[in-house]
């Protein structure tokens, strides 16, 4: 006994293991119960009866020590034969038996230690019916066996957990079976696996649980697109693991094999199987029966059937055999567990998985990338347009010595010619020399129906839903059978990706599949008629998410709008390259609500109407109309744009569309001309209820008419309306106008009001709306007792809209905080914030001064040349410092206002100063919001 209490007696440690309980408890559940306790009850006879003691029983085996080495010998060759002559039922269930004798730790019943530690590695590398004896206690031993029982050298054996090979023997007897495979040697192992050329970057976290799911299981596939990684990362699996198997892992590359036989013939010689007969899965069987091995078998998609036949029957004979497959789609096997490959994962500054591997791959090849946070951004760029697929990003950091990260920003827009290797050695497989060869690869394997089906998904941008890709199989006439099979084929095989985060299934591809979809299209002369099967399905949906949105179920209309929004564009595009005007024009006019209430601006940019005046298409005006708008309205050119569209309407003498007298009213207002503008809002209710009925645009109508001379009276008859109707922008805006009437008789209600339109807007991302609350929010208190509290809206507004480009507003904005600084005896700061801004004011100084009605006769060097984005920071501080110098020490209330909230309003629109008539023509915040 030692002097920590701990005993550290030398004993011999002996372990045993059923072979093969894995099947049996799968097969026969109700009889193995039975059998196993059986199989215990017999080792405990023998253990007992040679002085043996059970100290622990582990899965389907048990552990047990002995202080003779030669009695634990002894009760294992009793043991095995005992088992020979039973019927498994009876406890004859195999038993793979191993010891070593050492000094150990004795705790709580249990032992600890290499000796231990041995004792379990040589049981582990052991047969069913094999005793293997370390030499130490064979040594022991010898001298007090039996004359019938023999010590066989059966040479040294690597051990999974120690660095060095132990020599083994086997125990002999009569009775017993003595002709086991060979044991594994060290080189055994090196050798069945390549060599790596390059490091794995990052995969931690798959390795985990790759190699955790092979403890648990037996058959796991990699699958994923082609160039993800799948090989690699089942390399390094099979590296780091190899010691879980005491015959290592073997590696089964099928690229080459182009038949069933070639197969099989490629996997013998990786086993070391030599001869074939005229049954090559009953050969490879029989030699892996007996051993303990992980197996890899590399890029089996193209011989899915001959592998499953294989695979299963290894499954059922070959108990210590794992299987680690990869392919493009699951081999479908029962107890099979599919393991999904992503690409990897691009992050924003440079720092992510997929930039690691494109710097650790360039600097490989010598190439200098610098780093400089311009070349960071570049790299994210390449690596996300790039999909983070490792194939292509090697191929693409592999060309740093000859392009610019520029050049290859410019280049990807052929990317099958710049993602090609110059390296012609043998490191990389022949399907890998180009991304392109990778792509047709995976698409050969097709058949006919599925390489349609790949091919018509390239006309879709950002993915699509099933009943799109029918619409277009149908009218584009090709036979892709049920589209639905077909899809989850290609989903099956790694071509198609799913995103289920919606209420229905949208099936997406990768960009370089998606490209590569797009040259097959072109390749058999088919694109043109799927782009215009195409473009009918999204005219369809875009007129009918026109309509919809304006109703209940804006929120769903919204969604479905900004995710189908890349197929809208290339339906426009499309359309317009095909000479189909009246698509392309019915598409951009439908998307006038998304361009400007969910800010997505870049939709003005997708047609050019002074280019289609000849066209005499009856929507030309109303995309000049909406084209006027996506410039700056106070321009005297975007003025005469929407100016012009209704002239030309009127020669038309066609039916005047909506966005006409919408533009009229914004251009109006832009112009401080309100009465100008409250006519043309008034006729927008008009046309709407005229041509669309009473839904959500012609309640924005009547808002926007109301807005000019808020009544409270009117204003909840709007407020009911809205709420009949049920679109939430509807309801918002009138919870605005209603706000405005309230705001000098009840303000705090007006406050709530202002809340509840945000919350509303924000359920349907209306920045447009959102940027009428803070503008009203301010305009309350900027009203009372609170003006200070104003500018932090106000400045919100204005950062909003410089972002949606709502010039007018931008330059409201800007007025109503000059006039809160004013209000606040800060005139200095007030004059100091206009001369920073009118340097980007249309037409310059004089035309500020008459809008602003302040004499700005030189504009600073900052307003004339800075930056929007300049000018908000230093906005930021010119406020924030004004809120601090405002806040009043003694009763924590702003500097010249009592604490009393209930003070007397009506001095508010009393203002004085230089800058009493910004705005003139209304006051404060009598703004006219654009529609």
């Amino acid at each position: 006994m030692g002097f920590d209490g701990v005993s550290r007696d030398a004993l011999t440690y002996v372990f045993t293991d059923i072979v093969g309980s894995t099947e049996l408890w799968e097969h026969e559940p109700s009889r193995m119960g039975a059998a196993v306790q059986a199989s215990e009850e017999l080792q405990h006879r023998h253990i007992e009866a040679f002085r043996g003691r059970v100290f622990k029983h582990a899965g389907n085996g048990l552990g047990a020590t002995f202080t003779v080495p030669s009695d634990a010998v002894l009760a294992a060759g009793a043991i095995q034969i005992d088992i020979v002559g039973r019927e498994w039922r009876d406890g004859g269930l195999p038993l793979r038996i191993g010891m070593n004798t050492g000094e150990a730790e004795a705790r709580v019943g249990d032992y600890f230690g290499s000796p231990v530690n041995l004792a379990a590695r040589i049981m582990s590398v052991a047969q069913g019916g094999q005793v293997l004896i370390s030499s130490v206690t064979a040594a022991t031993a010898r001298p007090q066996l039996a004359p019938e029982y023999s010590l066989d050298d059966v040479g040294e054996a690597w051990l999974r957990g120690f660095e060095h090979a132990h020599r083994l023997v086997q125990l002999g007897h009569r009775e017993l079976r003595s002709d086991f495979p060979r044991l594994a040697q060290r080189s055994d192992v090196d050798r069945s696996l390549p060599t790596p050329t390059t490091t794995l970057v990052d995969r931690v976290e798959e390795m985990a649980s790759v190699m955790g799911t092979l403890e648990r299981g037996r058959i796991v596939t990699l699958v994923g697109p082609p160039g993800v990684g799948k090989s690699r990362l089942a390399l390094e699996v099979a590296r780091r693991a190899f010691d879980r198997w005491s015959h290592g892992s073997v590696w089964c590359s099928l690229e080459e094999a182009t038949s069933a036989e070639q197969a099989l013939h490629v996997i013998a010689a990786a086993i070391d199987v030599s001869d074939l007969g005229g049954d090559p899965i009953e050969d490879i069987v029989v030699h892996l029966a007996h051993r303990e091995v992980l197996v890899v078998l590399d890029n089996v998609e193209h011989l899915v059937e001959p592998v499953r036949d294989l695979v299963n029957e290894m499954i059922l004979h070959c108990a210590n055999v794992a299987l680690l497959a990869t392919s493009q789609e699951p081999l479908r096997i029962s107890g099979e567990v599919v393991c999904v490959v992503e690409p990897l994962a691009c992050g924003r500054t440079g720092a992510g998985p997929a930039e690691m591997l494109f710097i650790d791959r360039a600097q490989s090849t010598g190439g200098q990338l610098g780093g400089s946070e311009e070349n960071a951004h570049r790299i994210s760029e390449l690596c996300a347009r790039l999909d983070g697929i490792p194939l292509a990003i090697e191929l693409a950091a592999a060309r740093v010595r000859s392009m610019t990260l520029a050049e290859m920003e410019t280049a990807l827009d052929q990317r099958f010619k710049l993602l090609t290797t110059r390296d012609h050695g043998r490191a990389r497989p022949s399907r890998h020399q180009t991304l392109y060869r990778a792509m047709e690869w995976s698409y050969e394997l097709l058949d006919v129906r599925g390489r349609a089906m790949f091919e018509l998904l390239g006309v879709f941008s950002g993915g699509a839903h099933l009943d799109a890709v029918e619409f277009v199989a149908e009218h584009s006439e090709v036979d892709v059978g049920d589209a639905g099979e077909t899809l989850w084929e290609l989903v099956e095989k790694s071509l198609v990706r799913t995103d289920t985060s919606g209420e229905t299934t949208r099936f997406t591809m990768l960009a370089s599949l998606h490209a590569f979809a797009l040259d097959r299209h072109v390749a058999h002369g088919t694109l043109m008629v799927a782009e215009r099967s195409h473009a009918a399905f999204y005219l369809s949906f875009a007129e009918t998410a026109e309509r919809e949105r304006s109703g209940p179920d804006e929120r769903w209309w919204v969604d479905a709008q900004l995710r189908e929004f890349d197929n809208l564009r290339s339906a426009v595009a499309y359309s317009l390259a095909s000479g189909d005007i009246d698509t392309a024009l019915r598409i951009f006019v439908a998307m006038y609500e998304i361009a400007s209430m969910q800010g997505r601006v870049e939709v003005f940019d997708w047609v050019d109407p002074s280019t289609l005046l000849d066209s005499g298409h009856v929507l030309v005006p109303a995309a000049l109309a909406m084209s006027g708008l996506r410039h700056d309205p106070l321009m005297p050119s975007s003025l005469d744009a929407a100016e012009e569209a209704i002239r030309t309407f009127a020669e038309d003498g066609g039916r005047m569309h909506r966005i006409l007298p919408f533009a009229r009213g914004f251009a109006e207002a832009s112009r401080q001309h309100h009465g100008a503008a409250l006519a043309a809002y008034e006729d927008a209710a008009r046309v709407v209820a005229e041509t669309e009925g009473r839904n959500g645009r012609w309640i924005t109508a009547r808002c926007l008419v109301h807005m000019f001379a808020p009544d409270t009276a009117a204003a909840e008859t709007l407020v009911a309306d809205a709420r009949r109707v049920g679109q939430p922008t509807g309801i918002a805006f009138s919870y605005l106008v209603l706000a405005r009437a309230l705001r000098d008789s009840r303000p705090e209600e007006a406050l709530r009001l202002t809340e509840a339109a945000a919350e509303l807007s924000a359920t349907v991302d209306n920045r447009h709306v959102s940027v009428y609350v803070d503008l009203t929010r301010a305009g309350v208190l900027a009203h009372g007792a609170r003006p200070e509290g104003a500018l932090e809206f106000l400045l919100r507004a204005l950062v909003s809209a410089v972002e949606l480009g709502q010039h007018e507003v931008m330059w409201r904005s800007v007025g109503d905080i000059a006039a809160v600084l004013q209000r606040l005896g800060d005139d200095d700061h007030a004059v100091e914030l206009l001369q920073m801004w009118v340097g980007h004011y249309p037409g310059g100084p004089e035309a500020a001064e008459r809008r602003f009605s302040v004499t700005v006769s030189s504009v600073d060097a900052l307003g004339d040349a800075a930056s929007f984005d300049e000018l908000l920071a230093h906005t930021r501080d010119i406020v924030a410092s004004v809120c601090a110098a405002s806040t009043n020490p003694a009763t924590g209330a702003p500097s010249g206002t009592s604490s009393d909230t209930s003070s007397d309003n009506s001095s508010s629109d009393d203002w004085t100063g230089p800058l009493a008539g910004a705005l003139s023509g209304a006051p404060r915040d009598e703004a006219v919001p654009p529609a």
